[in-house]
């Protein structure tokens, strides 16, 4: 059995995930001829932190996001939108995966230091497939469900659409793009709206989610298509051992 250990609170605002299933199955099966996908809660948390990405495998020009890098998600709450596409958490948080995710962040150039792109990874490793099974198609069921998610009232997400992401050596897969916008916080400025793309796939009983903004100017939202594929490529060889 995976342990219960409490989520330390990581940015994960935009990660919520929408499932949270009660399946008994034992398959750990259809990940690809010569995979196997972890077994107990050691390996789980060795590929997990495995899997999730350092800033160097984003790119030259990321760095760990400051006071905020990564984080044990081996409980997390998950959500899906109300009828008014607002963001709300499950009260009961899962307790049958290992996750972890790492948060990375890039500098502008100029001498303000200001950050022009901000990047997430995160695996969540299932003890059931069946739970697993459940995440890309409720998932898919917001994206229909809504073309703008408000997360709070300091992030809305809008124009939200599916994109097409060729992926190797997944289960199933699943992208989308959207415009990220937010409020003024604290001695914050409002900010946006800038590009975001994210791409979620499976393999076997392990969830992998990578997501990646930019201000526009720094960064096309085509670009960012582009870096989250790597990304999501990038993560399953980890997973795999590929790499």
């Amino acid at each position: 059995m995976f342990r219960r250990a409490a989520v330390l609170g990581a940015s994960c605002t935009l990660l919520l995930l929408t499932a949270c299933g009660n399946g008994s199955d034992s398959d750990h099966g259809d990940g690809g001829e010569g995979w196997k996908p972890p077994v107990g809660t050691a390996q789980a948390e060795q590929v997990a932190r495995r899997t999730a990405l350092t800033p160097q495998q984003w790119g030259k020009d990321f760095q760990r996001r400051n006071g905020n890098y990564e984080y044990d998600l081996s409980e997390i709450s998950m959500g899906r939108p109300d009828e008014d596409c607002r963001w709300q958490q499950d009260p009961d948080p899962s307790t049958d995966l290992v996750g972890w995710v790492r948060n990375v962040e890039a500098p502008g150039s100029g001498p303000s230091g200001s950050i022009i792109s901000e990047a997430d990874s995160m695996v969540l490793v299932h003890e059931r497939q069946s739970t697993a099974r459940l995440q890309l198609p409720d998932m898919r069921a917001a994206l229909d469900q809504c073309r703008t998610w408000y997360y709070g009232d300091a992030l809305r997400y809008d124009d939200i659409h599916m994109d097409n992401a060729g992926i190797d050596g997944v289960d199933e897969i699943l992208a989308w793009s959207a415009t990220s916008s937010q409020t003024a916080q604290g001695q914050k400025a409002p900010r946006g709206p800038w590009p975001v793309s994210e791409i979620m796939a499976r393999k076997g009983p392990v969830v992998l989610h990578a997501r990646i903004t930019a201000d526009p100017d720094a960064y096309s939202a085509q670009a960012l298509r582009i870096r989250a594929a790597r990304a999501m490529q990038t993560m399953v060889a980890h997973l795999t051992g590929e790499e």
